[in-house]
């Protein structure tokens, strides 16, 4: 009887472990998901749309200069890992470098190790790229133009971003056509407080099919929050995939607003936060 009690005891605790990791899931298994994966000499972004039953990895060069956010600046691609585990957020900041920079929502990473993933993010990755989806591409930006050879002061070999070019690309991969089919009017609303946030948000919802119409700025706030015009937009895709996107909890009614948008974005100071 006492051998029982304990084993019930510690089958307890690990189901009660497990299951506090699974509630902390970044992945809902439905929605596209944005893994960066750093291993070695490789960097890879992988998107999976489950809609699409389709899976694209993109293969970025260590030596893309980019522009690093939260105020640390210009650096080579593969250095951002660990110039962000200064402040012990490596994955955090080199998701954020590669959403900004290359216009593609970025959720999970796998460094060396370490990674935001729980076990059952990795159990329902595991379960879609074996079982569901049927469509795969991988994708070196080396070899699609997008890039540019350039030199830093020091005459280091670096390679540029060519905006416009790799934005066509990235909307080629990944264009959603179920959010271009629904055709609402989305105002991306900078209240954070930080430079271009509207900007690279904007060109990343553009980037899968959103119809953007305003980019702006607002007085800040401190939470995200969707906005949107009528009840009936409350369920619409775009919605869904906005909130997933930028995994905001809040969504409210406001009509006649000043943008004339039938879903704003407004992105707030926890947005610029790198913890």
């Amino acid at each position: 009887m006492g051998i029982f009690f304990i084993l019930l005891i510690c089958f307890l605790v690990i189901f009660n472990f497990l299951w506090q990791r699974a509630r902390a899931s970044i992945w809902d298994g439905s929605s596209r998901i944005g893994i960066v994966t750093f291993e070695k000499e490789e960097l890879d972004l992988t998107v999976m749309l489950p809609k699409q039953k389709k899976i694209v990895s993109f293969k970025l060069p260590f030596n893309t200069l980019v522009e690093a956010p939260f105020g640390f600046g210009e650096y080579q691609l593969g250095n951002i890992y660990n110039l962000g585990k200064l402040e012990n957020e490596g994955g955090k900041l080199l998701m954020k470098t590669i959403q900004n920079n290359f216009g593609v929502f970025v959720s999970g990473f796998k460094v060396m190790g370490k990674s935001n993933l729980t076990w059952w993010d990795i159990l329902r990755i595991t379960w879609y790229e074996s079982m569901v989806a049927d469509k795969r591409k991988v994708v070196n930006l080396v070899n699609e133009q997008v890039l540019e050879e350039g030199n830093l002061a020091d005459e280091t070999k670096v390679l540029r971003i060519k905006t416009l070019l790799l934005d066509e690309l990235i909307n080629h991969e990944l264009f959603d056509e179920k959010l271009l089919a629904e055709e609402l009017e989305i105002a991306v609303l900078n209240a954070s407080g930080g430079e271009g946030v509207a900007f690279n948000l904007s060109r990343l919802i553009r980037n899968i099919g959103g119809d953007v119409t305003v980019v702006s700025n607002l007085d800040v706030i401190e939470k995200s929050i969707i906005q949107i015009n009528t009840e009936q937009n409350l369920k619409s895709y775009t919605v869904e995939v906005l909130a997933s996107i930028f995994n905001i909890k809040k969504i409210e009614l406001v009509e006649n607003n000043q943008f004339r948008a039938d879903v704003m974005v407004l992105i707030g100071k926890d947005y610029l936060s790198l913890r």
